[in-house]
């Protein structure tokens, strides 16, 4: 679920629910076409939602693939500037939020760990 970027407790619940759906509607349609002779309906109907979760997950994957190159020339230019690294990555981030949203929200997801360990470590 992460990787397809949902990461709220409600994305999970809502996730399990449409596989028991599917899965419900499934089994319905295996009884109205053939009975109880062919359960692959049933099982089809409950890995629909995985396999759209899979292709979200792909998907998302190669459009970060599409913004890394931007990113990693916009970070060597911000650390040449003389940016720290953590104040490159928030200056990529916030420029790529329009042009690759994906790869933005993992920069400042990245950050934003950064700053929780260092605070955490200092105290």
């Amino acid at each position: 679920m992460i990787q397809a970027g949902y990461r709220d407790a409600h994305h999970l619940t809502s996730y399990r629910g449409s596989r028991l759906v599917c899965a419900f509607l499934g089994l319905l349609a295996a009884l109205a076409s053939s009975g109880l002779d062919s359960p692959i309906l049933f099982g089809i109907g409950s890995f629909l939602p995985h396999f759209a979760l899979m292709r979200k997950v792909q998907n998302r994957q190669h459009r970060i693939k599409l913004g890394l190159p931007d990113a990693l020339d916009l970070s060597v230019i911000c650390v040449d500037a003389g940016l720290a690294l953590d104040q490159a990555m928030m200056r990529v981030a916030g420029d790529l939020h329009h042009a690759h949203p994906e790869l933005s929200d993992e920069f400042y997801l990245v950050i934003t760990g950064c700053v929780l360990v260092t605070r955490w470590t200092k105290h």
